[in-house]
């Protein structure tokens, strides 16, 4: 099964947010053993890095080090010219998250956004899903 990380998801785990870090863990668990396979857009990486360092206050080597780890099982998807188009012309409300959206739609037979803001992609036409319900609804808890 193909999946898709918001950048929430990387975020949850490396500052161990208390309330989700266990299921997104588990999450990012599941594609390290090969159960499943992620993927997720240098975009949300990027947001990912700067929410670390400028919010968290993360040092660049620790999160630099990090990702590196997780870059290992995590695979990274195309952003097109045709993804910005799709973009600028869906209903999305915010621009980043159609830019998320597009990258996964048209990328790697990808079924589900994993995601805890599940409302930002009440547009879209795969399947969204919380960490949380994605490991219930897979029987992977």
């Amino acid at each position: 099964m193909n999946i898709f990380l918001d950048a929430n998801i990387i975020i949850d785990v490396l500052v161990e947010r208390e309330e989700f870090v266990e299921d997104s863990a588990k999450v990012l668990e599941l594609a390290e053993e090969g159960k499943v396979i992620a993927f997720i857009p240098p975009l949300s990486l990027a947001n990912a890095f700067y929410v670390l360092q400028s919010i968290y206050k993360l040092d660049k080597v620790s999160i630099t080090d990090s990702l590196k780890v997780m870059m290992k099982f995590i695979k990274v998807t195309d952003m097109t010219e045709a993804n910005v188009h799709a973009a600028l012309n869906s209903d999305f409300k915010d621009f980043e998250d159609a830019l998320q959206n597009f990258s996964a739609e048209n990328n790697a037979d990808i079924s589900v956004i994993i995601t805890r803001n599940e409302k930002d992609f009440t547009t879209s036409s795969l399947l969204i899903q919380s960490p949380k319900e994605f490991l219930e609804t897979n029987n992977f808890n």
